[in-house]
């Protein structure tokens, strides 16, 4: 799995699930199923995920 290779729509949807997420765990409400949630995303460290969600976004929006 590569980051670089997620579409606009699914960085949306992951930041809506993950906006969602945190919602729910301040009310108390179980979180439910995700289809990222499978993804082995333990691969991959903290900086490689901003990095690439930092190049996705710009990507995106065509940020120099």
């Amino acid at each position: 799995m590569r980051f670089d290779n997620l579409t606009s729509a699914e960085i949306r949807e992951i930041c809506r699930a993950v906006d969602e997420d945190m919602r729910n765990e301040r009310a108390g409400k179980p979180r439910p199923k995700r289809f990222f949630d499978d993804w082995p995303s333990a691969q991959f460290t903290s900086e490689e995920i901003r990095a690439a969600l930092d190049a996705a976004w710009k990507e995106t929006f065509k940020i120099k």
